[in-house]
């Protein structure tokens, strides 16, 4: 897992990106009226298809992205890549790729948002009560770090996330998940630099560990600093 903040990339990123797009991602794109969410849009499969690039040794013209959901790449060729997975949140972009069906997700923390009225509507009662009954100064924290796991987990799983808002919990630092989503594992970051990272894959091997590192530009990855990621318990 890489990520990095857009606002620190040099200029004429963007150009160079456009370049790179399939037809289809480039009609997608044209369907976005904010600026900003094109910028986002942009920024993520720059900062991914220059990572492919970097591990397999290929241009990232050459990468396609199949638009199904758990999402893969492949090199022109037809060569699969593996998985990958993208979010976003304000200047932040963050991405994951991996051998096996892979999620991340995104929040930046501190931001005003009802975390009480959705925790109390989509979560399951327990999930919902126990964060309820914690201090205020480390409630939405906690809150956060469920919401991005459970959209990580959405996006490995190639679910839509109300699917499993109510279904996934997470208590005091256990994952609780339905049997069928025994083999998937979850990591976070601890609220690192304002920013809640969360990662899931579908990996068999227990013992698995994945990296995460944040990078200043997408195309040097030699600058690239470890950031921890911690596993949850099951």
């Amino acid at each position: 897992m890489v990520y990095s903040n857009i606002q620190n990339w040099e200029d004429g990123w963007q150009a160079r990106t456009h370049e790179w797009l399939t037809s289809p991602e480039r009609a997608r794109l044209d369907q976005f009226g904010s600026s900003a969410r094109r910028c986002q849009f942009l920024a993520a499969r720059l900062l991914l298809r220059q990572s492919l690039a970097n591990i397999f040794s290929c241009e990232p013209i050459d990468i396609e992205l199949d638009p199904m959901a758990p999402v893969c790449a492949y090199h022109v060729t037809g060569r699969r890549l593996g998985f990958v997975s993208i979010s976003h949140s304000g200047p932040w972009i963050a991405v994951a790729i991996g051998s096996h069906p892979i999620g991340v997700d995104c929040e930046r923390t501190g931001g005003k948002r009802k975390w009480r009225k959705i925790c109390r509507q989509y979560f399951a009662q327990e999930e919902a009560e126990w964060l309820l009954r914690l201090p205020r100064e480390i409630a939405e924290t906690k809150f956060l770090q469920s919401w991005t796991v459970k959209e990580a987990l959405a996006k490995s799983a190639g679910l839509a996330l109300g699917t499993i808002l109510g279904e996934a919990k997470l208590i005091n630092g256990m994952a609780h998940w339905p049997a069928q989503f025994s083999q998937y594992r979850a990591w976070c970051t601890q609220d690192f630099e304002g920013l809640q990272l969360s990662l899931v894959s579908k990996c068999k091997a227990p013992a698995f560990r994945p990296h995460g590192h944040y990078i200043p530009m997408p195309c040097n990855p030699l600058d690239a600093a470890p950031i921890p990621l911690v596993p949850l318990s099951e």
